[in-house]
Formats: C-alpha cells, sequence, structure tokens
C-alpha cells in the first residue's frame, strides 16, 4: 500500500515539474522578439530588414502564444520556471 502511495506521489510530482514546451517555444519568442525591438528602439539595427524580421517575429509570437493570452500571470511565472 506505502508503495502505491509513494508511487503515485512521485508521478506527480514528476509532471508538475516537466516543462510546457508549447509556452517554453511563446517565452523564447517573446524574448527574441524583445531583443530585436531593443536594437531597433537604440539604432542599432534599424532597417527594412529589421522591420520585416520584426513583423515576422511578432506573427510567430502571436501564433505561439495564443493558447496563453489569458492565463493569469502567476500562472506564467510558475510555467517559465519551468522552462530552460
Amino acid at each position: 500500500m506505502n508503495y502505491l502511495l509513494c508511487f503515485a506521489l512521485s508521478i506527480i510530482t514528476f509532471s508538475c515539474s516537466q516543462a510546457d514546451e508549447k509556452f517554453c517555444v511563446c517565452i523564447k519568442t517573446s524574448d527574441s522578439l524583445n531583443r530585436l525591438s531593443e536594437k531597433v528602439l537604440r539604432d542599432e539595427k534599424y532597417n527594412l530588414s529589421a522591420i520585416e524580421e520584426g513583423k515576422k517575429m511578432k506573427a510567430r509570437k502571436k501564433k505561439a502564444c495564443a493558447a496563453y493570452e489569458n492565463m493569469l500571470g502567476e500562472e506564467m511565472l510558475e510555467l517559465k520556471i519551468n522552462c530552460k
């Protein structure tokens, strides 16, 4: 009986600590868009190709993050902890 309880608890712990890969892609895409935006705002990379790249990244971010748009900040922070 104790074996089953320990097994069940370990499964729950393991599943809770797994990263949500789709969320991690959303975070990575958002970070990339933020870095590009910073460069453009600092005039380090302000040209037509940077603007086009930014538009494409924004579309990728919107697609990658669509499932998480209405998620609360606390939930997002918990998911972000497991992303590397």
